[in-house]
Parts: structure tokens; sequence; C-alpha cells
């Protein structure tokens, strides 16, 4: 696994995605289904004493890949959008880990939910965001959705992050920054620094 990490900044590596990835299934397919889950939790092993996170962005599909990622995963951030057929999968997929942590005897990670592309115009993200405090108030973080912004798909298209060009009143680099602090305060519980880092 050390020979695909990229550095890219000072404390912070990249394993890129690319096509090959649509391949991780049929090279996993001849293993029995224990082992074919573990893989992935097996390789970060190496590496795990070496990084305070190590974060996944996976799509929304279940895949062995995915199940990889399930099965090493100690917290799950799940970005739901705000529109009502989200909802919908949101339900499916957390009835689905709830049976995967069972059938595998793996404890349920702990999760968070953060609702995405929220526009406070629009009904169907009000009503989204409603259902998601009736129904899963536990998992959300109080007043807060990622906004709808055009510097999220100008940062896919020059392949940069938002800070690097975004202004300062970037309400996608406030809704960025916020995921991440969200992000660190519930699992702060469970970093270990590195030792020779101090």
């Amino acid at each position: 696994i050390m020979n695909i990490i990229i550095p890219l900044f000072d404390g912070l590596d990249c394993i890129p995605a690319n096509l090959s990835l649509a391949d991780v299934d049929e090279a996993l397919k001849d293993l029995k289904e224990d082992d074919r889950i573990k893989v992935l939790d097996n390789h970060l092993k190496q590496i795990e004493d070496s990084y305070d996170f190590i974060i996944f962005d996976t799509g929304p599909s279940i895949t062995d890949l995915n199940r990889n990622i399930f099965y090493a995963a100690d917290f799950i951030d799940v970005i739901c959008n705000t529109h009502p057929q989200s909802m919908q999968s949101l339900g499916h997929i957390w009835e689905y880990l709830e049976r995967f942590c069972e059938r595998h005897k793996k404890r349920f990670p702990e999760i968070m939910i953060t609702p995405n592309i929220y526009e406070d115009r629009v009904s169907s993200s009000l009503e989204t965001m409603t259902y998601l405090k009736n129904h899963w108030e536990k998992y959300i973080i109080p007043d807060f959705a990622i906004r709808k912004s055009e510097d999220f798909p100008r940062a896919f298209l020059e392949q940069t992050p938002v800070a690097f060009f975004c202004k300062v009143n970037s309400i996608a680099f406030e809704d960025v920054a916020e995921v991440v602090r969200n992000i660190v305060t519930k699992c702060e519980s469970k970093i270990v620094f590195n030792k020779k880092e101090g």
C-alpha cells in the first residue's frame, strides 16, 4: 500500500481513485466472504500508526469495495442530499449497515449525518431538514447543512480544493471547514497521535 500513497502537502497524503477501482469486485470474488471484506482492513494495519485520520470518499452503492470500507471504519459521515428521495436511500443504507455489522460481529460505527446541497428557499430542502430533525436528530449537527454553492462544481472542474481559490466570504469554504470541525470533534477521543511527532 505504501507504493500508491502520494504526498500532497506536509501532513496530507492521498491515494487517488481511478477507473481501475471498477475491477475491485472482480478481483475479490474468489475469496470467502469473511476474507473478502477484510482485505482493506488488513492493508490499513500497515499504515494506521502513521496517520491521525484515514478518510475514504465513497459512492452510495453497496459494492465489495464499500463493504471493505464499512468493515474498516470507526466513523462514517453520511452525506445526505436535502431531497426527499435521499431520505429513502438513507433508511436503506442504515438498515444495511445494521445487518452488515450484526452478520460480521462488528461494532456499529459512530455515525454523523450531514445534510448537503441545502437551499433555504426551496421547499423540498426545508421539508427534508424537518424530516431529518424528526427521525435522525441524534445523528445530525443542530442547525447545520452544507449549502448549495457554485464553488463546489468549480472545485471539481479545476481539480483544486475550495480553499485554494474561494473568496473570503465563500459559504462553501465555511461549510467544509465546519464539516471538518464536526468530524474532529466526534472523533477526538479516538485520535492517536504519532509518537514520533509528539
